[in-house]
């Protein structure tokens, strides 16, 4: 949610091509074999500032990393922003060792606070619960 403000703002203040993706998306997406021909995945190699969101939750496949070093590398050679997004810190991803390295060196970590906003709605709606049926007639 907190890159998704983030894209809005830049938009609002900045002119350029943003894009968002969640990184099974964008797998899903590049399944096929990439030729340069799907415009969509173009545009997500092209895009000024990408968020690719979730970065770590794949499975670890060769292909997979062929995937992502192509994306990470494309972008870090042409200098173009990206903000990942993870549970997980860079040097604990299950990627190639070249992938985390220019993700390392290209970003600055923000560090939440590990606190689940899932969890807490979650932990919500059963209080709800609870409190309807305690007072149900």
């Amino acid at each position: 949610m907190l890159a998704c403000c983030l894209l809005n703002e830049i938009t609002k203040r900045y002119a350029g091509s943003v894009k968002f993706v969640n990184i099974l998306d964008f797998l899903e997406m590049t399944k096929k074999g990439f030729d340069g021909k799907d415009e969509d995945v173009a545009a997500i190699y092209k895009a000024g500032l990408l968020v690719l969101d979730d970065i770590g939750v794949q499975m670890s496949k060769e292909w997979i990393d062929t995937v992502l070093y192509r994306l990470v590398n494309g972008r870090y050679i042409n200098r173009l922003p990206t903000v990942y997004t993870s549970n997980v810190p860079a040097e604990g991803l299950k990627i190639d060792d070249r992938i985390t390295d220019r993700i390392d060196s290209t970003t600055l970590p923000v560090k939440l606070p590990e606190e689940s906003i899932r969890k807490a709605a979650r932990q919500q709606e059963k209080n709800r619960l609870l409190e309807e049926i305690e007072n149900a007639p």
